[in-house]
């Protein structure tokens, strides 16, 4: 068995753990709002390039995190849609049978997805997200 340390394992896929946020939305006097009510779907859904209210839904639906991040690692991987990855696991199939199906390791996921899930951790202690006001990009400034 080949053994890729985490970071490059992610970079590998195209899937790195870039959480710049990028808010699209806007008041009436033109500064930026949004209607954020969970720092982690946000940041994950922006990493990901999903949309908020998808992510959000998910989890509404009974989709934990970790399971979450589980599920977007396999469809990276497997480059396939993310919606094919979402039926499977609803109808409780067991993301590790999800993963075999595309020849992935399904211990590296498992142990990319605990890495994915602390730096998101990490960036929400950095930037905490209110429900009106997003973090401050100091990039964009």
């Amino acid at each position: 068995m080949l053994c890729v340390p985490v970071q490059q394992a992610i970079g590998q896929v195209g899937v790195g753990v870039d959480l710049t946020p990028s808010f699209t939305g806007s008041s009436k006097d033109g500064s930026k709002t949004a209607a954020i009510k969970d720092s982690f779907a946000y940041y994950l859904s922006d990493s990901f390039g999903l949309e908020y209210a998808q992510v959000r839904n998910l989890q509404k639906k009974g989709f934990g995190r970790i399971e979450l991040i589980k599920m977007l690692l396999i469809a990276n991987r497997a480059d396939i849609d993310f919606d094919e990855i979402v039926k499977k696991r609803s109808t409780l199939t067991p993301l590790e049978t999800i993963a075999r199906e595309y020849d992935l390791d399904y211990r590296l996921i498992r142990t990319d997805a605990a890495e994915y899930k602390h730096e998101i951790e990490n960036k929400i202690n950095e930037h905490p997200i209110t429900e009106k006001e997003p973090p401050e990009d100091k990039e964009r400034n």
